[in-house]
């Protein structure tokens, strides 16, 4: 397995349960309360903190979704010795830039 794979191979049912809650959420404060958790018990997961960036990005926490791209991506830097994948990357520059993100409100 590539460390790519490891860093996102699944790890629980809460892959998929969060990001069906958080497509249907209306509140996202609450998913940006709770995902925290999981980027702490899953470092080196992008899923997580994919999901985390987008739901302070679309509670209006920028600055918190910056912060949590740059964790994680210091997080992979030390344990694997990579960046984060394409899609962690595109979303920090949507937010970088202030784009619009698919499913906010």
């Amino acid at each position: 397995m590539t460390q790519a794979a490891a860093r996102n191979a699944p790890t629980s049912p809460q892959d998929g349960l969060w990001e069906a809650k958080l497509s249907e959420a209306r509140d996202f404060s609450v998913a940006a309360a709770e995902l925290p958790a999981l980027t702490l018990r899953f470092p080196t997961r992008e899923r997580f903190s994919w999901l985390l960036m987008k739901a302070l990005y679309w509670s209006g926490r920028r600055a918190d979704a910056i912060d949590a791209y740059h964790r994680t991506r210091r997080t992979l830097a030390e344990e694997y010795g990579v960046d984060p994948g394409a899609e962690l990357q595109e979303l920090f520059g949507s937010i970088l830039r202030g784009d619009p993100i698919a499913g906010c409100a």
